[in-house]
């Protein structure tokens, strides 16, 4: 809910490097109450710091965000994607490149 989110979004924010990828194993509303939550973040180290952002590739899935937050199905349709809408970051809090590689 709210509150993981938060913590995420914290944990983003506070992360010791200026650009980095970030992973975790899928999650389900069961496993997600059966073990903690991980993640790893990786050191880009700078490969992501000059890539412009592609407004075009996924406008179909940012168009009818909820919240600044878009859910659709992958390619492949074996994974459900949930990204931030470019231009709302953080609720308007945050500028539109701290969100573009998400």
């Amino acid at each position: 809910g709210r509150e993981m989110r938060g913590l995420v979004l914290k944990m983003l924010r506070e992360a010791p490097y200026s650009d980095f990828f970030w992973e975790h194993p899928p999650y389900t509303r069961k496993s997600v109450s059966e073990a903690p939550y991980e993640c790893v973040l990786v050191n880009a180290k700078g490969s992501l710091l000059g890539m412009g952002l592609d407004g075009e590739s996924f406008a179909e899935h940012f168009a009818g965000a909820s919240e600044g937050v878009s859910v659709f199905d992958s390619l492949g349709r074996d994974a459900l994607l949930i990204a931030p809408a470019p231009g709302v970051g953080g609720g308007g809090r945050e500028p539109t490149r701290t969100w573009s590689f998400l």
